[in-house]
């Protein structure tokens, strides 16, 4: 088996792999000690970003306590790898059934690292189930994310203390026309924040100046 060392993975989210240059520090960032890496092919990558995925057991027993972790519960981590396609990289962590977890991107010369090894490595031809594809709104960027989430909460409290001006405005400045109807606002704004666009960002400032006040 062939491990890569002394490498960091960001376990913070179940649902979100967020970009290297998106963590902060507040984050589950692990410190891995040894790690396997596997080569597998650019489809199974892609189905690893985009669906929820159980391996074979076969793959899990495999690599079950191979890794080292430094500080953190080890009992936490007992199913850790990278996988490559040669091109891009992630460390993943699997539960005792063999669902993903956790994915995690890499810090920038980590991964080109990861890529490196992997080209010279013979393919993992790895067994798994899809269980459900990813929606689309979990692959938004952190920045995104925080907005929308921001402002799904500021509209509600709108809405239901029936703050019509401060609807209307945000309505105005949003779609740059005018409406009166309570429900027909609070119901265009809300499905607006299916697709988070520049609009969505000046409202998001505005608001969060609103609140300093």
């Amino acid at each position: 088996m062939n491990y890569m060392y002394d490498i960091l993975l960001n376990f913070t989210s179940s649902k979100k792999v967020y970009e290297f240059f998106e963590w902060e520090s507040t984050d589950v960032i692990i410190n891995v000690k040894k790690i396997p890496i596997f080569k597998i092919a650019k489809e199974t990558l892609w189905d690893l970003l985009n669906y929820r995925i159980k391996v074979d057991k076969s793959f899990l027993k495999k690599i079950e306590n191979t890794s080292i972790v430094y500080k953190q519960n080890k009992k936490r981590f007992k199913h850790l790898a990278i996988f490559s396609d040669g091109s891009k990289a992630i460390g993943i962590n699997l539960n005792d059934n063999g669902i993903v977890e956790y994915k995690s991107s890499m810090l920038l010369d980590e991964e080109e690292e990861a890529t490196y090894i992997a080209e010279k490595l013979q393919l993992e031809k790895l067994e798994y189930q899809k269980l459900e594809k990813l929606k689309k709104e979990e692959f938004i960027t952190r920045k995104e994310e925080e907005e929308k989430n921001f402002l799904l909460k500021e509209i509600n409290l709108l809405y239901k203390n029936n703050d019509l001006e401060k609807l209307k405005y945000l309505y105005i400045e949003y779609f740059d026309k005018k409406e009166e109807n309570i429900d027909n606002i609070y119901n265009k704004l809300i499905t607006s924040l299916d697709s988070i666009d520049e609009k969505h960002e000046e409202l998001y400032q505005l608001l969060k100046l609103t609140c300093k006040k």
